[in-house]
């Protein structure tokens, strides 16, 4: 028989159920919410997985089109401006000499590869490569600039000198004043690759500076030597004004 206190123990039971599921109820998500979470999650992955391809893609194309382009901006050790770069790994040849005054040892040099067979003109023998003058990957010995590695090349020379109206130890006149570029691939075989010439327009003065300058482009081979040639080398001024180099294009 159902009693009063039975009664009352079975409602209070039955409502302690009801709230324990309302709370239970309250901490999950609504079904429509829960679908919301689960789309975004996809899409976020979705859009990591489609930039991590677009990236190997246009890193694809742009290698394709430009190799060897990674480290164009670097400068490596020995690198000048304005020379010709082709990328990083590169090996660039090039050289820049300036006149250097003369020494009693040097002008009486006679030695092995010292021979400077020319037609015309008297050699200059004395280059210096300190700085600002340099060679890189290029030999240079006793005058003359060996080429290392076969190729096409730019060759440069300006020689200034001061020219004047009297005559020379030979009786001659000092003008005009000639540069040559000679190129020498046998021990007693020169090539003349350029000259140039400058005679001053008003000979009646005592003495003028002037410059004569050229350059050319060369196919070359191992081992060829270059060297330059002047009419006078007493009048050439051996500093800065008077250079000689070449690079590789």
């Amino acid at each position: 028989m159902l009693t009063v206190s039975g009664l009352v123990d079975k409602m209070s039971e039955t409502c302690n159920k009801s709230t324990h599921q309302a709370k239970s109820c309250e901490h999950q998500p609504s079904l429509s919410v829960r679908v919301l979470i689960y789309f975004i999650a996809a899409m976020l992955l979705a859009h990591m997985i489609v930039s991590a391809f677009l990236y190997v893609f246009f890193s694809m194309k742009l290698n394709q089109k430009y190799p060897g382009q990674e480290g164009k901006t670097d400068m490596h050790k020995g690198d000048w401006p304005g020379l010709p770069t082709k990328g990083r790994n590169t090996v660039h040849h090039a050289a820049h000499l300036i006149a250097w005054p003369p020494t009693k040892k040097t002008a009486h040099e006679n030695g092995p590869g010292n021979n400077f067979p020319c037609e015309k003109g008297s050699p200059i023998k004395q280059w210096s490569t300190g700085y600002p003058a340099f060679t890189r990957n290029m030999n240079y010995t006793s005058g003359k600039l060996v080429i290392t590695k076969p190729g096409l090349y730019y060759v440069y020379c300006q020689v200034s000198f001061r020219l004047t109206s009297e005559k020379n130890s030979d009786g001659k006149t000092i003008v005009p004043f000639v540069q040559y570029i000679y190129m020498q691939r046998m021990a007693d075989l020169s090539t003349l690759l350029m000259k140039a010439s400058k005679t001053p327009l008003d000979t009646s003065k005592r003495s003028s500076f002037n410059s004569v300058n050229q350059g050319g482009v060369f196919q070359l081979k191992r081992g060829d030597q270059l060297f330059v040639s002047v009419t006078e080398p007493k009048v050439v001024s051996n500093d800065e004004a008077t250079y000689f180099g070449i690079f590789e294009l």
